[in-house]
């Protein structure tokens, strides 16, 4: 008997005593091979499948270290926009703080050519009352403005909105309001 590897010693046992009558002597060493890459196939294709299987991965989460002191963080609050005499101008309002100062993005759907000028008014829509803060206008849908404040100076103000003006020419009339609620 030839020698093999003790993983296919049974096979090659199991294949003498039932293929032995069946063929001929010069194809036993061919099925014997065919039968070895069979088997391993199978034991490779069991190991792969075990070890995907396992939910007992070495991957560690580690949280995020607190700030150290003089550290900015940055939050932010998203508001929407509520189109106004027929506009079609939908749209949000993104507050991002940061250290003391607070940048107002302010994006509109079905944006116009003309320059809509945009403020944060005090009160609230649809009929928001004096300016506050003044925001860039609003061109080809979007303005971005940075004003100085913090989340915590603009709550203590009470009912405050953004408001979308049709022009400067038309500044009476409304094309998009949002409250900020704090």
């Amino acid at each position: 008997m030839k020698s093999y590897p003790i993983c296919f010693r049974g096979v090659y046992y199991i294949y003498s005593y039932f293929l032995s009558f069946l063929m001929p002597e010069e194809n036993k060493s061919m099925m014997l091979a065919i039968i070895a890459v069979i088997v391993v196939v199978v034991i490779g294709a069991a190991i792969f499948i075990i070890a995907g299987n396992n939910t007992n991965s070495n991957v560690s989460v580690t949280p995020n270290p607190a700030p150290t002191s003089g550290a900015v963080m940055n939050d932010s609050k998203t508001f929407t926009l509520t189109s106004q005499n027929g506009s079609s101008q939908d749209g949000s309002i993104i507050l991002t703080e940061s250290g003391s100062t607070t940048k107002v993005t302010v994006t509109l759907s079905n944006p116009v050519a003309t320059a809509e000028p945009a403020h944060i008014h005090l009160g609230s829509c649809p009929t928001p009352g004096a300016v506050k803060y003044a925001l860039t206008n609003v061109i080809n849908g979007s303005s971005v403005t940075n004003i100085n404040a913090k989340f915590s100076d603009l709550k203590a103000l009470g009912a405050l909105a953004v408001n979308i003006h049709k022009s400067a020419e038309d500044i009476n009339t409304y094309v998009s309001c949002g409250n900020l609620a704090f």
